[in-house]
């Protein structure tokens, strides 16, 4: 607690921290010794009670400043823990998120793994379709020899013998005109030849063969006198209910699957004809 003291001889004025009831000072401006009676006299005393308010006083204002730095120090701790705190939350909403976003690509992953499953069944559906239409095709290739040629039956053939029209089409319409007119064209076979007899009278050899191997069953007439046979016309022929069908193309290259003489590419003949007793 700081006091004023006047010195004696200079009369000038100066402040001690603390001055009990009895002590030497010496003015610090013209060095001389203030006695204890002068320095009684001349010390701006403080009553007991008061020096006992100042000490309080001193303690409350201790108590001030440790309470302030207390209250600073608490909020630099809320601080810290509030950081603390939004930090663990934003690692916390990170975390979620990458377990999220794991989550998700192990979905797309079996995603993934199914549509690989489904490609390889397509796959082996699509495969099984090419070996099974592979079978069908070579079940319905005919048959070749060293010569590469048609592989046929050398037994009679039900083919032998006359046959008379009763109806012809040429690209998917009847022909009417020899039959309004009352021509009956015939077919003649023999182990060798088939003789097609028009109306009017005319007439042509070729030579013929016919593959039961396949079905339906194949015909083939030739070029006459051609050695090796050389096909000239390519059908397909049944007999049902003693009437013989026959579908020709003129295209060596396209014979007909279908007993029509509709198609898209070329004109097909179909005759039907009843043997003659």
């Amino acid at each position: 607690m700081q006091q004023v003291i006047t010195c004696n001889k200079c009369s000038k004025q100066f402040r001690i921290n603390f001055a009990p009831d009895e002590m030497v000072l010496k003015c610090p401006y013209c060095k001389n010794i203030i006695s204890d009676s002068s320095a009684s006299e001349n010390m701006l005393s403080i009553p007991f009670g008061q020096k006992k308010l100042s000490l309080s006083i001193m303690s409350i204002a201790s108590i001030g400043i440790v309470f302030i730095a207390a209250c600073i120090a608490i909020g630099y701790a809320m601080g810290y823990s509030t950081k603390s705190r939004s930090d663990s939350d934003a690692y916390q909403e990170m975390r979620t998120r990458i377990e999220s976003l794991e989550t998700e690509r192990n979905q797309l992953a079996k995603l993934n793994e199914s549509i690989s499953v489904e490609n390889n069944s397509l796959r082996v559906q699509i495969d099984t379709l090419k070996i099974n239409e592979t079978n069908q095709s070579a079940k319905q290739k005919p048959r070749v020899n060293e010569n590469n040629e048609s592989k046929l039956p050398k037994q009679q053939s039900p083919l032998i013998g006359t046959w008379v029209g009763t109806y012809f089409e040429m690209g998917g319409y009847e022909q009417t005109a020899d039959k309004e007119k009352g021509k009956v064209w015939k077919w003649q076979f023999d182990e060798k030849d088939a003789v097609y007899g028009a109306p009017g009278g005319d007439s042509a050899r070729v030579p013929w063969r016919v593959d039961t191997s396949v079905t339906p069953f194949r015909i083939d007439f030739g070029r006459w006198g051609s050695d090796p046979f050389e096909p000239v016309l390519v059908g397909i022929w049944r007999i049902q209910d003693n009437q013989l069908t026959i579908c020709m193309s003129a295209d060596p290259q396209l014979r007909p699957s279908l007993f029509s003489s509709k198609h898209e590419k070329d004109v097909f003949l179909l005759f039907k004809m009843l043997k003659e007793k």
